[in-house]
């Protein structure tokens, strides 16, 4: 299978004197029509790892080594101003929080448009089709009329189908979707994971679906990949996962998920002695790290 995205030993850090490690030698790969689920604790780098893609590390962090391959080509190189040319077309993103993602003094028609004006070259009216066509695809009652409407007028699940649709709006390469489910209850969160699905397997996209949340990625990911401290621990296919994890901290991990088809079985805390463990291969990392670059 040809690989859409690698990213191959990937290190960035906060740039001071010493410096804050981000990410320690990250690697993943995204294959074409896959959704690979990225997984982990907070703080563990997910998150950093999507904006590294995009170009958007935050100020005072830099990318120190590595590398990211984006359809064949190297992107990690390109600076913030380099890329427009994919953001938004190639490689499209599915916020957290989609009751501040969108403009709340533009319409959602305009918000729409704007992107297919823009990376499609479409007319005005034909760019409204498009927006009409794509919100009844995110089934969306009575499009027309929720084009008129602003952000504050629509749930919290209707805006995330919103920005569902912009997503998927140019046909992209690549789809992040980073916890896209998170600020949502329960029952919208299922209706919006297979909303998901379905956009994706029918533009037949590649997709990084970020989420702390392992009983969400067991549903939905092709391959799952592990984080903690910045690395990428593990790598599997889903059901290989789930099933039978190779790493010791994917092994705690799993034992630490509440299982709500055995309700009598005790919660199992990740141990102090492992945490304690992976924090002196964090650190030990750091050092070598630290010699390398400031020697």
């Amino acid at each position: 299978m040809k690989n859409i995205l690698e990213i191959r030993d990937l290190i960035v850090g906060i740039d001071s004197i010493p410096p804050t490690w981000i990410l320690r030698e990250a690697n993943l790969s995204i294959g074409e029509g896959q959704i690979v689920g990225l997984v982990g604790e907070s703080g563990a780098g997910k998150t950093m790892v999507s904006r590294v893609i995009l170009g958007f590390t935050p100020e005072g962090s830099r990318v120190f080594g590595g590398e990211i391959h984006f359809c064949g080509s190297k992107i990690s190189d390109l600076n913030r101003d380099s890329r427009p040319f994919l953001l938004g077309k190639e490689v499209t993103y599915i916020p957290q929080n989609p009751m501040t993602a969108l403009n709340p003094v533009q319409r959602i028609n305009d918000q729409m448009t704007d992107v297919l004006i823009r990376y499609l070259q479409l007319k005005p009216r034909d760019a409204t089709k498009r927006a009409v066509s794509l919100l009844s695809e995110v089934q969306i009652h009575d499009p027309e009329k929720v084009l008129k409407l602003y952000p504050h007028q629509l749930s919290g699940g209707m805006r995330q189908r919103v920005l569902i649709a912009i997503a998927f709006a140019c046909n992209p390469s690549l789809v992040i979707a980073d916890e896209p489910t998170t600020a949502l209850d329960v029952t919208v969160q299922k209706e919006i994971l297979g909303l998901i699905k379905r956009m994706q397997s029918s533009h037949g996209t590649s997709m990084l679906f970020i989420s702390h949340d392992l009983g969400v990625v067991s549903k939905i990911c092709d391959v799952v990949n592990v984080m903690y401290g910045g690395q990428v621990l593990e790598t599997q296919e889903a059901d290989a996962l789930f099933s039978a994890p190779s790493h010791v901290y994917t092994k705690a991990l799993l034992s630490a998920t509440p299982r709500y088809d055995r309700p009598g079985d005790l919660l199992e805390p990740v141990s102090d002695r492992l945490v304690t463990e992976m924090g002196k291969t964090i650190l030990s990392w750091d050092k070598r790290a630290e010699a390398c670059f400031y020697k």
